[in-house]
């Protein structure tokens, strides 16, 4: 075999990048015997797909069928080559060895955020090629991450405290019970991964019916859109959950005051994409004794990429120029981590690699993680005073 060894090896460890840093490189081919090749090049390419199929049972002259509709939708971002060796029109030899081909290209502006799903995802991917005459070509192929920047401070709303509230009677065997007084409070509703959500959660239960706990849910959801056939499909899973110490008596009151973290995750929205939509939100639900109803409060998070400035003391966001050297971050934050995103997993291969393409193994993008701790109480579901 005259190939030993193809690979791709990125500058940046992390493999994570935004709009106007390069992605840069080395395509790593080893031969043990000289090898003719019409050329050597790489290929960049970003885009999103999403597919998925729907079942239907129709009835067709007096007979149940079954109908399959299949929906499949594609966003190409760009597609570029770079030759890095030959590509004259006539063959060339590359003697035998290890031989090392620079590679680089600038990330082009309004790109999505990497990101992988059930039904789709947006992905970034460089692959090399080896392609030799008369025969098949040689390929590998690796995925770096792109990051859109989303500034919580842009949009006021983001700012804006959230307070809800609602007041439930019970009624058993016609006889209607006192209020049970279900309040949930957050100081902001932007927020960015590895920084705290403080939930202040308060229960006034009057009735005479004891809730038996208290959880917090903070929900990612998922929404993919086709446009021929048009049709939609939407995931949702739980990333990162808390349960509230309980029970709450009857005639009793509690306050709870947790902070719960923000997982790594990709930013809300998914900006400039399509066919693919990213949501969030925070569901707090107080669940009662028996047969009655769950009590639920829920309400949007914005998951970001630069953090709220805080009004007491008031920083400046370093703006995002048009190549810049690192990630767009505020001045007063630390350096982040690069995390996995552990609940978002797929194989990088599409279903055109052949097997001659190695490097399809299962992928996790990894997203910036900021050590933005809030101030963890001393005991996260605190009891207070009895109700009266």
């Amino acid at each position: 075999m005259v190939l030993k060894d193809l690979k791709l090896i990125f500058d940046n460890s992390h493999c994570t990048f935004f709009s106007g840093q390069t992605v840069s490189g080395r395509l790593v081919v080893e031969l043990d015997a000289p090898e003719y090749l019409s050329s050597i090049l790489v290929k960049f390419r970003g885009e999103a797909n999403c597919s998925w199929s729907e079942t239907n049972t129709i009835r067709r002259n007096g007979n149940d069928e079954t109908q399959t509709t299949t929906y499949t939708d594609n966003d190409l971002y760009f597609e570029k080559h770079m030759t890095l060796f030959g590509g004259s029109g006539s063959t060339e030899m590359l003697p035998a060895g290890s031989h090392f081909f620079q590679f680089c290209m600038v990330v082009p502006n309004h790109l999505p955020s990497s990101f992988e799903g059930k039904y789709g995802h947006i992905r970034y991917t460089v692959k090399g090629i080896l392609d030799r005459p008369w025969t098949f070509s040689h390929e590998v192929m690796a995925s770096f991450i792109v990051m859109s920047t989303l500034d919580l401070n842009l949009d006021p709303v983001n700012k804006v405290p959230v307070q809800l509230e609602t007041t439930k009677h019970f009624c058993c065997f016609c006889c209607k019970s006192g209020p049970l007084t279900f309040v949930m409070h957050l100081p902001a509703k932007g927020y960015i991964p590895g920084q705290d959500i403080p939930i202040t959660v308060e229960i006034e239960n009057g009735s005479n019916v004891k809730v038996c706990n208290v959880a917090c849910e903070l929900w990612k959801t998922v929404s993919y859109y086709c446009a021929s056939p048009r049709g939609s499909k939407e995931e949702s899973m739980v990333v990162a959950e808390l349960a509230l110490d309980g029970p709450v008596a009857e005639n009793e009151c509690k306050t709870w005051t947790v902070n719960m973290r923000i997982p790594p995750a990709p930013p809300s929205m998914l900006n400039s994409c399509s066919i693919i939509d990213l949501t969030y939100r925070l569901m707090v639900k107080a669940v009662p004794k028996g047969l009655h109803r769950e009590l639920i409060h829920c309400t949007s998070i914005i998951i970001g990429t630069v953090p709220l400035r805080q009004s007491s003391c008031p920083q400046q966001a370093l703006p995002t120029p048009t190549a810049p050297a690192s990630e767009p971050v505020a001045a007063h934050m630390p350096l982040p981590t690069y995390e996995e995103c552990m609940h978002s997993a797929a194989s990088a291969g599409s279903s055109d690699n052949s097997k001659h393409m190695p490097g399809t193994m299962g992928y996790n993008p990894r997203y910036p993680y900021y050590p933005l701790q809030g101030t963890e109480p001393d005991n996260p579901a605190t009891a207070c005073s009895s109700f009266k």
